[in-house]
């Protein structure tokens, strides 16, 4: 099926692109006492991206989030979709075994995992078998002895050699962008699956409703 006039004509990694070119003295993110502008904030994404690829992501793989609220959470979260992935953000009240059972269900390849989430999936057992060792990075600069015993790669030494530019991926309207699970109140959470023309558009319209300038503009 062709692209119609109604689909995203630009995605929304081109937006960050975009803003660390000609904004990038702008603030991007302010998450408690931490700041990005939008010059560093992309860079960071970029590295993230490149560095996924580098170690073996293929377009449309899954790569879990589980990470509280952070600057890095966003910059991992965002440099995975730069490199073609689907993101898989998991609830921080999760345990262990539902942790794992979530990354089986997504069919997640790797993972960028914090220090208390990390605990709580080495007390589950194994981590899935699809979670590829090259791909699982923990969010602190240097994990513990006990983390890199068990696969998990430093964040630094992650993206330490990773290219700060566009990784070569485009995007289509109907790639997956990322999977969100509902609260399994009911049972089980089920996945719900949102792609690139989603997410735009909800940007686009939260930009109208709260009344953003240059979506007026436009």
């Amino acid at each position: 099926m062709h692209d119609t006039l109604d689909d995203p004509q630009v995605f929304i990694p081109d937006l960050f692109e975009s803003h660390g070119t000609y904004f990038p003295e702008r603030e991007a993110v302010v998450c408690g006492p931490e700041r990005r502008r939008w010059g560093e904030f992309n860079r960071n994404m970029n590295r993230v991206a490149n560095a996924l690829l580098a170690a073996g992501l293929r377009q449309g793989e899954k790569v879990a989030i589980l990470m509280g609220n952070s600057v890095r959470m966003l910059e991992a979260m965002f440099g995975a979709v730069k490199a073609g992935a689907c993101v898989v953000p998991l609830s921080g009240l999760l345990t262990g075994e539902q942790l794992a059972r979530l990354l089986d269900d997504s069919d997640a390849v790797g993972a960028f995992a914090a220090a208390d989430f990390r605990a709580r999936l080495a007390s589950a057992g194994a981590l899935p078998a699809r979670l590829r060792p090259q791909l699982c990075v923990a969010a602190e600069a240097q994990p513990q002895p006990a983390d890199a015993a068990a696969g998990w790669r430093g964040f630094d030494a992650f993206v330490a050699d990773a290219a700060e530019t566009m990784p070569p991926v485009r995007h289509a309207p109907g790639d997956d962008f990322n999977i969100i699970y509902s609260s399994g109140t009911t049972g089980f959470p089920k996945g719900i699956v949102q792609t690139h023309r989603a997410r735009l558009h909800w940007a686009f319209s939260n930009a109208v409703e709260m009344g953003s300038p240059r979506a007026r503009a436009r």
